[in-house]
């Protein structure tokens, strides 16, 4: 069977220009994963093609058409309909599906518009071509396809749907599609949605995988590369080493068990050998001519000593690379910092959350303020670059508390470098979800489940709740983002804005400083300026 895998187009303006920056990691892992399997399969990103190749006026006409749902449901039901055909039309100027027995569609974003777009193409790919069509890749905790899988399997557009990781369950499902259906029981595959004697059934998924070294051969590589866009840039010498970023996970899964996040609820860690990781990386410079790599773990220092050695690995090999990645202060020391940026780390973020000791306390984060003040002294002094998270408005986290957060963050403002402000969300897979009475929480309710069949637009699945001593939720509501907002101001006030939000390339950006310029000082002077220059145009 010959198989393709395309990411899909991304809508919302939220997910457009994070997600040209690098490849994508989903695909890029899942192809190395089925080719170690011995299944014959291609990978393409529909994504960066659309936003690379085509004009802002494609991008207009299908926004809205993503602000019909009513239009979109009568288009999966079979009715015909010229502009969802005009999109499946314009795909195929992107990609080719001829000749493939499966086409299998990553839905990157637990946006609703992004979850239109993947249905809709899949519709018209089983039109056109009449192949078998396997749809996944949404964030398991708010997935709207997956709310209403039992009208959207029943359409017929789509044969599978996997919810949670996809390695495992699409090599069993596809062993069985591929004949083998004596060795494979559709029951015991891990997050499988299909049709059974036109009833729904539904598996349930699995929250962890191990690591896998990803392929990203068949991604329209160039397309990510960075074209400088200011003046002052474009007079200093950009090289072809310059221009890719590539992202890579050393770990699944966490080990830290912070009571807010998705991993709260995991009791697995997969970790990628050091060897493995530093051989992988020496591959894939010069492969892929890139020097510079943005690792999307959840925490490097998973385990005790895991960074020193994966650390005298490249420096071993003299790699000579640099590369960013999420880390937590714990056990980190300046021994440590100063081999991690011999070793060509650049850049940190760390998962800070509060500047509150009683929030850090509530949350089972494991940190101190003495320790995070000391290593980001330490880091900095190291070279690296400082940036830290904080998660405002938890619930029971009073004024007081918040005012601390702000106090820690203005504080430490000489020796941070970004501010990363994330409102507190109620993740449906979390501690405070699942054990809602030990954190203060009650009268949890889940709303926008899914595409609806009326018209109108629905936001990405949230959880509402009120305090059990404070706020209810339509106070909470505006509590937060009353707090969000005011960090984002001091984040400006302070320069430390990551800039992010303002420019595709950010991250090649930083990895061109500190390859053009000596001191922290100095690149910190040089970044910011750019940034500057990109936000006023």
């Amino acid at each position: 069977m010959r198989l393709k895998l395309v990411r899909n187009v991304a809508v919302s303006p939220l997910w457009r220009s994070g997600n040209c920056t690098f490849p994508p990691l989903s695909t890029s892992i899942l192809t190395a994963y089925l080719k170690n399997k011995y299944h014959d399969i291609v990978q393409d990103d529909l994504h960066i093609k659309w936003y690379r190749l085509l004009t802002g006026h494609e991008t207009e006409k299908l926004e809205l058409l993503t602000q019909d749902q009513v239009k979109l449901w009568d288009y999966l039901q079979n009715a015909n309909d010229k502009e969802w055909d005009w999109y499946g039309d314009t795909v195929l100027t992107l990609t080719q599906f001829e000749n493939f027995d499966i086409i299998l569609i990553s839905i990157h974003s637990s946006d609703p518009l992004c979850s239109m777009t993947a249905l809709a193409l899949a519709r018209y790919l089983k039109n056109k071509f009449n192949v078998t069509i396997i749809l996944g890749g949404e964030y398991y905790a708010y997935p709207p396809i997956r709310y209403v899988i039992d009208d959207v399997l029943k359409t017929r557009a789509i044969d599978y749907y996997i919810s949670g990781f996809g390695e495992i369950p699409l090599d069993m499902l596809l062993n069985y599609l591929d004949g083998n259906k004596k060795n494979t029981d559709l029951k015991l595959i891990p997050g499988l949605c299909y049709l059974e004697n036109s009833e729904t059934r539904t598996n349930p998924y699995e929250l962890f995988h191990e690591t896998v070294v990803p392929l990203f051969d068949g991604l329209p590589l160039k397309l990510y590369q960075w074209q400088p866009k200011t003046e002052l840039l474009k007079n200093k010498f950009i090289t072809e080493n310059d221009r890719l970023v590539l992202p890579f996970q050393t770990s699944t899964g966490c080990p830290f068990n912070c009571a807010f996040c998705e991993s709260s609820s995991m009791n697995k860690v997969s970790i990628m050998p050091p060897q493995t990781v530093a051989k992988s990386l020496e591959y894939f410079k010069h492969q892929y001519h890139c020097h510079t790599f943005f690792f999307v773990d959840n925490s490097l220092n998973a385990r005790p000593g895991y960074v020193e050695e994966l650390c005298d690995e490249i420096i071993k090999r003299r790699l000579n690379i640099q590369w960013m990645d999420s880390g937590c202060v714990k056990g980190m020391g300046k021994d440590t910092l100063l081999k991690m940026r011999e070793a060509g780390c650049i850049r940190i973020v760390w998962g800070l959350e509060s500047g509150s000791k009683r929030i850090l306390k509530f949350i089972n984060k494991p940190t101190s303020l003495e320790n995070a003040s000391k290593v980001f002294h330490l880091a900095n002094e190291a070279g690296i670059w400082n940036g830290v998270e904080i998660l405002v408005g938890m619930p029971t986290e009073t004024d007081h508390e918040f005012d601390e957060t702000l106090d820690f963050l203005k504080d430490h403002k000489d020796v941070l470098d970004e501010i990363w402000a994330n409102p507190y969300y109620l993740n449906a897979v979390s501690k405070m979800y699942l054990e809602p009475d030990r954190y203060g929480i009650q009268n949890i309710k889940r709303v926008n489940m899914g595409l609806t069949k009326e018209k109108g637009m629905n936001r990405a699945s949230v959880a509402e709740f009120d305090e059990k001593s404070g706020l209810k939720w339509h106070d909470k509501e505006k509590q937060i983002a009353q707090r969000l907002s005011s960090v984002n101001q001091l984040k400006f006030s302070l320069s430390l804005d990551p800039g992010f939000d303002l420019y595709d390339y950010a991250q090649h950006l930083l990895s061109w400083c500190y390859k053009n310029f000596n001191s922290k000082t100095e690149i910190r002077k040089a970044y910011r300026e750019f940034i500057l220059k990109l936000k006023n145009g």
